[in-house]
Formats: structure tokens, sequence, C-alpha cells
């Protein structure tokens, strides 16, 4: 996937607001952190503001970039503003980088005390509600 075609999806995204379920499959590395950026609660502005369930196959990125995406759609204001709508991230047979390792795995039957260390981050926001899987 280029970078010219992640940006298309980016600029339609930004006139389907009303989408709730969003899954892509892609093989690349290269692009999918200007998606998870692009996703993330901004001052300004919120891509997909009705977004509930998140889904990513065959995708790669690092955890962190996963973590922050969560955590911008989980912030304090909107949890006051009552707009935290994100309700489940699946993660099925991702990579952190191109022929690199799987992201750990973890589903939400699994105690959220015991995250591996990657997802620990995510803690808060399990114990919140949030379904999270890698698979």
């Amino acid at each position: 996937m280029s970078g010219r075609c992640v940006t298309r999806i980016i600029d339609t995204l930004k006139h389907l607001p009303s989408i709730t379920t969003f899954r892509l499959a892609s093989r690349s590395i290269d692009d999918i952190a200007l998606l998870l950026e692009a996703l993330q609660v901004r001052a300004d502005t919120m891509l997909l503001p009705s977004l509930e369930h998140l889904e990513f196959t065959f995708a790669c990125s690092q955890p962190a970039q996963f973590i922050d995406l969560v955590r911008s759609r989980w912030h304090a204001d909107t949890w006051e503003a009552g707009q935290r709508t994100l309700k489940t991230l699946v993660l099925e047979q991702c990579f952190t980088r191109r022929y690199g390792p799987r992201l750990p795995f973890t589903s939400n039957d699994s105690d959220p005390l015991m995250l591996p260390k990657e997802w620990a981050d995510l803690k808060e926001f399990v114990e919140a509600g949030l379904r999270f899987e890698v698979i």
C-alpha cells in the first residue's frame, strides 16, 4: 500500500464520519503508521468520530502506535464529554515491521494484569471495558 493510497483512504474517511466499524487488511509496513496517526483524536479534529470497532489484519506497526491511538480515543476529555466511542481494537496477524516478529498475543479472556509488557499501557482501558485482542 503506497503512501498515496493511504492518503486517499484518509481523505475518503473524512467524508464518512458516521462509520462505526473499520477493518483494514494490509501487508504494508510503511503506511499503517500514517493511518494510526490520522485516527488519533486531535484538539481541532477527529477522524471517524463514531468509530467503535477497529480491526487490522496483516498490518505492521509498533505496539506504541496502537497504544497512542487508544489513549487518544479514551482520553479523559472524551470520557467527560461522553464522546468515548472506541470499544474494540483487534489486531490479527500483525507485525512490528515487515518480515519482523508478530505482535505479542493477548485476548480479553486474559487477565488485564497479565498483559504482555508491550501492551501494559492498555491495562486501564481494558479494565474500563475496551475489548482488545491480538490474535
